[in-house]
């Protein structure tokens, strides 16, 4: 853990890092036994109602992490940025989950600085901004978030906070699915079958389409089959279109 603030350099108060860690493992405890209760349940799932010796542990641990936020943690900064986004242990709140983790963002948090990217774009907590959105995507794309790195592609594609540039576009999605992001992987195969702003390619559309369906992303396998029912980049086969 880091004991400066990555943005000024100046000493973080003494024992903020003691604070994080008993709050947090207090919180990972909550949350693994929730888990564990669950099984095959995604983890973002919301949480159902805490027992009474749940909720007092989740509040001792929700008032930790919240004094080594609002000290300049990072890490504590981000942790309630999901908390208070999910509503885990607490009432949801859209501001305070924006709050937190764009402080985490701003200090050099990637996954908070995708978080507040998402947040920007949908106006959740905060107003509604692209530009701001697209600036946030590109500092996590630039340290390979590959969720920023899509998401970047996408706003590109789409022109949505940044000029329309599909090459831009197919730029971001690639490093996002060289990092096996099925999403990516889909948008690539996408924007290839089109032709959109770049030489249409089907043997490429097909390439990033068996990358995504190979990982159970639906719609990829849906058009996926389409391209081996028309012979799109692919010999036809009625058989393997209708898999």
């Amino acid at each position: 853990m880091a004991q400066t603030c990555p943005l000024c350099r100046k000493p973080l108060p003494p024992g903020l890092d003691k604070l994080f860690d008993l709050g947090y493992r207090k919180y990972e405890k909550i949350a693994g036994a929730i888990n564990r209760s669950r099984p095959g349940v995604r983890p973002e799932t919301p949480w159902p109602a805490l027992s009474d010796e749940q909720q007092h542990e989740m509040d001792q641990a929700v008032a930790m992490l919240r004094e080594a936020a609002d000290q300049g943690h990072m890490d504590a900064q981000a942790v309630c940025g999901d908390i208070y986004g999910n509503g885990r242990g607490v009432a949801k709140d859209d501001r305070l989950a924006f709050v937190y983790n764009e402080k985490a963002a701003q200090q050099g948090d990637r996954e908070a600085q995708f978080n507040t990217g998402v947040r920007y774009r949908d106006g959740r907590g905060c107003d509604q901004s692209y530009e701001r959105a697209a600036e946030w995507y590109q500092k996590a794309a630039l340290q390979g978030h590959a969720g920023a790195q899509h998401a970047l592609g996408f706003a590109y594609e789409h022109g949505e906070g940044v000029p329309q540039d599909s090459k831009t576009a197919v730029k971001w999605y690639t490093l996002a699915a060289e990092q096996g992001d099925a999403t990516a992987q889909f948008s690539l195969g996408l924007i290839y079958r089109n032709g959109k702003g770049i030489p249409q390619n089907y043997e490429t559309a097909v390439k990033w389409y068996t990358f995504a369906a190979e990982q159970g992303y639906t719609k990829a396998q849906y058009n996926l089959g389409l391209m081996y029912y028309n012979g799109e980049g692919v010999l036809t086969d009625f058989v393997y279109a209708h898999m």
